[in-house]
This record gives structure tokens, C-alpha cells and sequence, in this order.
């Protein structure tokens, strides 16, 4: 006889059209109704997102009472084990990880149990790397809704495995789980109909949802009332018990490899602030947990684990689905942007309080001024850094004796502080003292070249006096051009779609470009040499700054954009000249190869377009890797790349509705940001330790501190943490949430069984890890124990 698990629910939107007081509100008047309902019918309930629970427990205590009441009756299920339910493919991989370890914390103790129920239902597609973070989270399954069928074809209920091979058994729900009424009447109908012959057992989510809501008395008497007519069981039950009831039944489950995509592909790019802030809040915390880690390590300072989880739960709350997506009204972004500066400045704060800590500790003695410049990034790093220091070209930079090229290059002030810039070599999570004495200055102003071409000992590069893109590229060591057209071209789409874009696959109604207003060389020194191109369209100005340093083997691009377009997408083109090509996203803890179909996608840091390049002699495998420091949304047509950088549709306007006049639009006003272009032979694979040490740079820039002498216990250079070699890359250090050892977190990226090396502090540890996978460690550094635990640290 074929059984109908029956599970009420409700989805709430702590924001979306609405603000997050209402919000608040939202979930209190739910719960009290739900629970009227539960009591006076056999309804079994569930409900998602930690965060819930704990303004529940704080704002209404007893109220929270009676939810654990009947949670310990097992007529209340506890599901998600998430802070909210978040983006699925914006965050990095370590947010995940945050969501599922401070979740199951909140849950663990206000309720004394944690979820087995992974559950974002409403999430706009779900990144191929999931499976192995929910499974090492303590995941038994996953419950979601997007992509819809229409999306994407999927099994009612399968496994799903992500690279490294860690499955979850996941059920889609084939339509809304926000029914009720009539409509609960005609989607149970449905359900049995197209469902019933294969399925003996069946999962119904039910209730008022997006506003809250739950279900009615009403709405149970309609389920059984249809599940009577049909002559199958109706069993009010939880989820979890629905899959071990399934699994008892059941010995095979299709398996479903890689990521579900797409829904609402419009959300990877809307709303550009609150993506950039996103970003920006993630590295800034994990820095400020490595410095906080080796303070406490090494000189025994207290660690702020209080200050860093709270920051960590304001992020994870700015992630949910409709807010990073860009989705949400105006007022509501007020409260989000309020929320994620909060967990910024306190990430910051602690950064710069940690990092003094450590050049306070740093042994200067002598009449100097010393730049005590830090890499908070887990890498090796040789990247460019600006100070602006209370020094005149008649000082020296030196660098163990050896005077440091530096340039003296624009500020921000219009007067009153000078800025130079010099390239540093800083060693993994660490950082190198740099001395500032009087003496003959290395800086040499050059007269600049007429022509707007600069180069360097790698790279040829030459602006378009017609245009301001890029004329060519050319790698000297290789002998390619890099581009096979103008690139870093600025294009405008025409974009109707609505504020997700819903039924939109690709922007392909080419408006036009943004033409060139001038072009100059600003800067052309011992360091770098930078070429400012200045461009208008419509009502709309953009400008990119083309930098080339002396030894860096990439180019960094900065881009200033005053948009004023509505109903528009901006776009930069880069034609790479390559046939055959392989695309390669960095996702969240991984990489994924697409198709070059010119579909938009959604990806983290970085995209690389290799495949085969001509010469007079052979074919070699060539490839560029565009990184970029805010933005997520990508799109390839054969061998064009396609960098989105803004979309203007109106605020939370869905299709078919018409925008009101007077309606806000989205990433109205200035916009800043950078990018870089790092072309290479071979596969992005023989190059990962730079592209990954690149990709945290860009974001989590070196930063310094000016000491005068004083004495301390440290080398003028220092390395914290190094792990080796560059196929396995490392993201955590923190201490651990529960006892004093410190955590360690790396993964895998080449797709090799690999021997990885990590060097902390002054001790050495080996140990195996397998392709693609996520790898922690819990390291106890004065037995010199090392643990291998889970993505909760057990």
C-alpha cells in the first residue's frame, strides 16, 4: 500500500520583503500558531534555520518551552542544523562549514539535539562540493526544491556525491513545499497521479510559507481526506523518519554526480555591494582568526573566540538565500548591510590588534623606522604593497641591507600624505621587516614612452588609442597573444528580466560598448607602469587602470564604474586565443569544468579558460586565469570569457509584474573594483599554489605596521603556518570551539592523492589526503598530538 510521509512546515524569510524586525515577529507568531495546530491534530511539524530557535529562546522563553515540549514528544522536527537557509553557490567553502558547526551549536544547546535533516528548500541551486561538507558536518540528508524539473531533470530521491566521492542521500521536493488549502488539494492530486505507480513511499511538505504561516487544521483534514479518496496511508511523520523508513524499503538509489544547477541565474550578479561585503567579511574573519590563533599559540594571549563566533553568525545570517542574492527591498538591505559591517569592522579590529601584538614581540633594535609588513594569507606571496609613510624620497627602503625599489604613486587625499609603492616578498601566514634609513634614493622618475604600450620582463602590453581596451598582450616568454581580439572590453546587454532573471539561461542582446573618453600613461617608475583609460556610456562613466609591476608575471586591472543604466547588465569581454577550450570555475572548497555554451554561471574567485594555442612549431596547452576580488558571475562562448560585473533590474521585482514608476533600481552609483589577468602555459593545475595565493591576495591585501625600535623575542621574519605543496590549499587556522587545540583546515584541488606538509610554527606534520577532499586537523602543539576530526571539529 503506498504511504504518504506527511511533514508541515513553513518557510520563513527573516528578510525579503520585508525587514528584519518583521521578520523576528514572523517567526513568534508562526510558532504559536503551529503549535495550536499540532496539539489539536496528529500534524507533525518542521522547521529550519538555528538562528529561529535562539530569538525564539530569547525573546519568549516559554514559548520556546512549549516548542520543546513537543520536540521531545517527536511531534516538532528540528531540521537544517544551518544558521538560516543560505545562497548555495555564493558563499565560500568555509562558510558552509561555520553554518553546520555554529547551527548544531546553537541547537545542541538550547535543545540537547542536532539535525540529520540538511534542508534549504527554497536556495537557488546547490554547489557540486555540498555533499562532502553536509556528510562531514554529520549530515544523513538533504531536502531541497531548486532547480525544478524543468531545470533540471533529477530523481525523486537519490544520492548525491560530490568529487571526492562523499554521498548524501537527497530528495527533491517536485513542487512547492509552501501549499495549502486548494492548493494542497491539487498538488496532492497531482503528486499521487504522476508519482504513485514508482513511488510507494512519498514525502508531502505542507503549509504557509515565505511570510510564515504553517499549517491548519484545515489543511490536515484536506490531506487525509484526498489520501482517503486515493486509498493510500497517510503516516504523520518526520523527514528523517521518511528516509529510514525509505532506506529500510529500498536497497538502490540512483546516483547524481556534481552540482544541481540552475535556478535564477540573475542572483549570481545582482545587488554587487552586498556580494562584495560578503567576500570582504569572509577573508577579513579567517585572518583575524589566524592572527588570533597565533597569539594565543605562541605568547599565550587570550583568544577572542566570543567576538569571533558572533561575527561569524552576523555573516552567515547576511547569507541567507534572497539577501546575498540580491533579491530583497530596499529597507531590508538597511538591516543586512547593518548586520555584515558589524561582523567587518569586528574582524577587522581584531586583525589590527593581532598583528600588533606580533610586531610589538618582533626584536628592532637600532635608530630605524621599521614596515613590519604582514601576509595574512596561508601562501607564499610576492605581491605589491602601498604605504604611506612620513618619508621623503631622500630615505632608502631596505631590505636586509639591500635598498627596495619603491615609487611614489597618487593618494586618495587631494593633499597633505604621500603614498609609495614597493613589492614585497612575504613568506605563508607570516610576515618580513623592512627598514626605512637616509641615503641616496632608488627612486628614478623615467620619462614616459609616447606610445600607450608598457612591458615588463614577461609581458608586452598595448592600450588602444581608438578604444582604451586592450590592444594585445603579449607573453614574451612563451611567444603567444594572449588575446585574439581587443579585450577588457566594456559591454552593455540589454536585460529585461527580472530581479532573479527568472527562465533566463544567457545575456546575449548586445546593446553596445562603452567608448573612450581619454587615455594617458599616469605612472611609469621603477615598480610599475600604469595606463588610465577613461570611457562613457549613456549616462553611465567607467574607468580601468592598467597596471604592469617590473617582476610580476600578471596584470592588475583597476575599475572605478558610475552606473546610471536601468534594465542593463555590464559586462568585460576577454577574447582568449585558444581553440579547444577547457573552463574551470573556482567553487566553493573546489573547482568545477563547464561547458563554453555562453550560459551564465556563478563561481567564486576565479575562472580559467586553457586549451590549445598555435605556433610555428607545435600546438601547446595555454590558458589565462581571470581573478577578481568581488564579483561571481561568469559566462564563456568558445573561447570568450565574460566577466559580469552589474546588473540593474528594479528591486525584488518578479515577473509578470510591471515596475512601478518611481521604483528603485539595483547598483545605481559608484562601484569599485579590481581584477587580474595571470596567463600561463599549461593547465591551471601546474600553476594552482599562485592562482589560489593570488585569489586570497587580491581580497586580503598585504597589510603593514610602522615600529620604532624596541627589543622582542621574534626574527625580523616569520612564518606561521605553510602547507605544502601547492595542489593542497589551506583555509582554516582557529582554535577549536570546544577544547584548547588549534584547528587546521586544507583541501585538495588537482584531483591527486597527495603527501601534504604542514609546517606550524616551528613544528612539521605529514599526512595523506585524498583527491578533492576537505582535510581538518586538530593539532595539539605542546604534546605534538595530531587529530584528524570532522567539519565540527570531533
Amino acid at each position: 500500500m503506498t504511504r504518504v510521509y506527511a511533514v508541515s512546515n513553513t518557510h520563513i524569510d527573516p528578510v525579503w520583503l520585508w525587514r528584519l524586525r518583521e521578520g523576528i515577529w514572523v517567526v513568534r507568531n508562526t510558532v504559536r500558531k503551529v503549535l495550536e495546530v499540532v496539539n489539536r491534530s496528529k500534524a507533525v511539524f518542521a522547521m529550519s534555520s538555528a538562528i529561529m530557535y535562539e530569538w525564539l529562546k530569547e525573546i519568549e522563553p516559554r514559548l520556546f518551552d512549549e516548542v520543546l515540549s513537543v520536540v521531545n514528544e517527536g511531534r516538532w522536527e528540528i531540521v537544517g542544523g544551518w544558521i538560516v537557509e543560505p545562497d548555495c553557490n555564493l558563499p565560500c567553502g568555509e562558510s558552509y562549514v561555520r553554518h553546520a558547526l555554529y547551527g548544531q551549536m546553537i541547537l545542541e544547546k538550547l535543545t540537547g539535539r542536532r539535525a540529520v535533516v540538511a534542508y534549504n528548500i527554497d536556495s537557488f541551486g546547490h554547489n557540486a562540493m555540498l555533499p562532502q561538507i553536509l556528510a562531514k558536518s554529520g549530515f544523513k540528508y538533504y531536502v531541497f526544491m531548486r532547480p525544478k524539473e524543468e531545470e533540471m531533470h533529477l530523481p525523486l530521491v537519490f544520492w548525491w556525491e560530490s568529487p571526492d566521492g562523499s554521498r548524501i542521500l537527497a530528495y527533491r521536493a517536485p513542487y512547492s513545499p509552501v501549499v495549502f488549502g486548494d492548493e494542497l488539494r491539487r498538488h496532492l492530486d497531482k503528486m499521487l497521479k504522476e508519482y504513485g505507480r514508482e513511488h510507494d513511499l512519498m514525502l508531502l511538505l505542507y503549509g504557509r510559507g515565505d511570510h510564515g504561516g504553517g499549517p491548519s487544521l484545515e489543511d490536515v483534514k484536506i490531506l487525509e481526506e484526498v489520501c482517503r479518496d486515493y486509498g493510500v496511508e497517510v503516516v504523520h511523520s518526520t523527514i528523517e523518519e521518511y528516509f529510514k523508513e525509505l532506506l529500510k524499503s529500498r536497497k538502490f538509489f540512483p546516483v547524481v554526480k556534481g552540482e544541481l544547477q540552475h535556478h535564477a541565474r540573475g542572483c549570481y550578479s545582482a545587488y554587487s555591494e552586498i556580494k562584495a561585503l560578503n567576500r570582504k567579511t569572509e577573508h577579513m574573519l579567517l585572518a583575524a582568526e589566524r592572527v588570533a590563533s597565533i597569539c594565543y599559540s605562541l605568547f599565550g594571549e587570550k583568544y577572542p573566540e566570543e567576538d569571533l563566533r558572533r561575527a561569524w553568525k552576523l555573516l552567515l545570517f547576511s547569507q541567507f538565500h534572497d539577501s546575498l542574492a540580491g533579491t530583497c527591498i530596499p529597507e531590508a538591505y538597511e538591516d543586512i548591510r547593518a548586520v555584515i559591517y558589524e561582523a567587518l569592522n569586528k574582524a577587522r579590529e581584531i586583525v589590527d590588534i593581532y598583528t600588533q601584538k606580533i610586531s610589538s614581540k618582533i626584536n628592532l633594535e637600532g635608530s630605524e623606522v621599521y614596515l613590519v609588513v604582514f601576509n595574512l594569507t596561508p601562501f607564499n606571496l610576492k605581491y605589491p604593497v602601498e604605504v604611506e609613510p612620513a618619508w621623503t624620497p631622500d630615505k632608502v627602503l631596505l631590505l636586509e641591507d639591500k635598498a627596495v625599489d619603491y615609487q611614489f604613486v597618487e593618494t586618495s587625499a587631494a593633499a597633505g600624505t604621500t603614498r609609495a609603492v614597493f613589492v614585497a616578498d612575504l613568506p605563508s601566514l607570516g610576515y618580513r621587516v623592512y627598514r626605512v634609513v637616509l641615503g641616496e634614493s632608488p627612486v628614478k622618475s623615467e620619462e614616459a614612452p609616447k606610445k600607450l604600450e608598457i612591458e615588463n620582463e614577461f609581458f608586452k602590453l598595448k592600450i588602444s588609442e581608438k578604444t582604451g581596451y586592450i590592444e594585445y598582450l603579449y607573453d614574451k616568454k612563451h611567444g603567444v597573444q594572449v588575446f585574439s581580439q581587443q579585450a577588457a572590453v566594456p559591454v552593455v546587454v540589454k536585460d529585461e528580466s527580472d530581479t532573479w532573471s527568472h527562465e533566463v539561461d544567457a545575456y546575449t542582446e548586445e546593446e553596445g560598448c562603452f567608448t573612450l573618453s581619454s587615455v594617458e600613461l599616469i605612472e611609469n617608475g621603477p615598480v610599475r607602469s600604469r595606463i588610465r583609460a577613461m570611457y562613457t556610456y549613456g549616462e553611465s562613466k567607467l574607468i580601468q587602470d592598467f597596471i604592469l609591476y617590473r617582476n610580476l608575471d600578471f596584470i592588475e586591472v583597476r575599475v572605478q564604474v558610475d552606473w546610471r543604466e536601468k534594465h542593463r547588465l555590464l559586462r568585460l569581454v576577454f577574447p582568449i586565443n585558444v581553440f579547444n577550450p577547457v573552463v574551470t570555475y573556482e567553487i566553493s572548497y573546489g573547482t568545477i569544468v563547464r561547458e563554453s555554451n555562453g550560459e551564465e554561471e556563478p563561481g567564486q574567485r576565479w575562472i580559467d579558460v586553457s586549451g590549445e594555442v598555435a605556433s610555428l612549431v607545435e600546438k601547446r596547452t595555454y590558458g589565462v586565469t581571470i581573478i577578481n576580488d568581488s564579483k561571481y558571475s561568469y559566462s564563456v562562448k568558445g573561447s570568450e570569457l565574460r566577466l559580469t560585473v552589474l546588473r540593474s533590474p528594479a528591486y525584488a521585482h518578479r515577473a509578470p509584474h510591471e515596475v512601478r514608476p518611481g521604483q528603485k533600481y539595483l547598483d545605481q552609483g559608484l562601484h569599485e573594483f579590481k581584477y587580474l589577468i595571470f596567463p600561463h602555459r599549461g593547465s591551471w593545475k601546474e600553476h594552482c599554489g599562485k592562482i589560489f595565493s593570488l585569489s586570497e591576495a587580491i581580497v586580503l591585501e598585504p597589510i603593514y605596521v610602522v615600529e620604532v625600535p624596541h627589543r622582542g623575542e621574534l626574527d625580523k621574519v616569520g612564518s606561521f603556518l605553510k602547507v605544502s605543496p601547492e595542489n593542497v590549499v589551506a583555509t582554516v587556522l582557529k582554535k577549536c570551539e570546544k577544547s584548547g587545540e588549534l584547528v587546521v583546515r586544507f583541501y585538495e584541488v588537482a584531483g591527486k592523492e597527495t603527501k601534504a606538509t604542514l609546517k606550524l610554527s616551528n613544528r612539521e606534520y605529514s599526512v595523506k589526503i585524498d583527491p578533492y577532499e576537505i582535510k581538518t586537523l586538530k593539532i595539539d602543539l605542546k604534546r605534538g598530538k595530531v587529530t584528524e576530526v570532522n567539519l565540527l571539529e570531533e
